[in-house]
């Protein structure tokens, strides 16, 4: 493969900006002015290539969507907390798949083993508890 071949192929890879379509309704003909340095625009850059857009774009529909509340930004700490809750629960259902295993050995066999049920109901106590340290913590951050 020549470079000019290499070149297209690899540019054919690359999906091409795309830009916003004109709207019917009102156009946009009014302005706002950002400043940022070059960190901050760097992650814009970053942002709006992922988003498929132009900087100005993404920034634009970010704005118009935070300001129409289809978007709440979260500081990082209330990211994480939401995280920390998505992962509780995410354990409780393993744990409840755990729960109807067992019963379903004990329903089978009449006998469940009590090392295996222990184990079950230390894993729901931790949950539980995760659970609820969580919830109290996003509780206090007044979300």
């Amino acid at each position: 493969m020549d470079k000019r071949e290499r070149e297209r192929v690899l540019s054919s890879r690359q999906q091409p900006v795309r830009r916003r379509a004109r709207r019917a309704e009102e156009p946009r003909n009014k302005r706002v002015n950002l400043r940022v340095n070059a960190t901050e625009f760097r992650l814009i850059e970053l942002a709006a290539e992922r988003a498929n857009l132009e900087p100005g774009a993404y920034a634009a529909r970010t704005v118009v969507a935070v300001a129409k509340g289809d978007v709440v930004p979260l500081p990082v700490d209330e990211k994480e907390r939401l995280q920390a809750l998505a992962d509780a629960r995410i354990q409780a259902k393993r744990i409840g798949t755990n729960l109807n295993q067992i019963a379903k050995v004990a329903n089978s066999e009449g006998v469940v083993l009590p090392p295996q049920f222990a184990a079950v109901l230390a894993r729901v106590d931790k949950t539980l508890t995760d659970i609820d340290d969580a919830s109290l913590a996003l509780m206090e951050g007044g979300a």
